[in-house]
């Protein structure tokens, strides 16, 4: 379960993500928002495909695919503050 104040930022990354990237998005965003290790993002593949995950990808579970999502989901948080302080001046 997503903190309620994760929710916006979550939701505009989505916004961003194809089908086959969002099982990945969410992977990491629940670890970040948790504070678990993106260590765990590499090994959580296995468990996904099991569970038969739907339309989830092969591709970019190693260790640096996890920080390639992180980066993305901190672009979105930077540009969301940007518009945020652009608004308040």
């Amino acid at each position: 379960m997503l903190r309620a104040g994760n929710q916006a930022i979550f939701d505009k990354a989505l916004a961003l993500a194809n089908k086959e990237k969002l099982p990945q998005f969410k992977t990491a965003f629940h670890l970040l928002s948790h504070g678990r290790s993106m260590l765990e993002y590499e090994q959580s593949y296995p468990l996904h495909n099991e569970l038969h995950i739907p339309n989830l990808s092969s591709m970019h579970w190693h260790d640096n695919a996890g920080w390639e999502v992180c980066i993305a989901l901190a672009g979105g948080h930077v540009r969301c503050m940007y518009m945020y302080i652009e608004r308040r001046e």
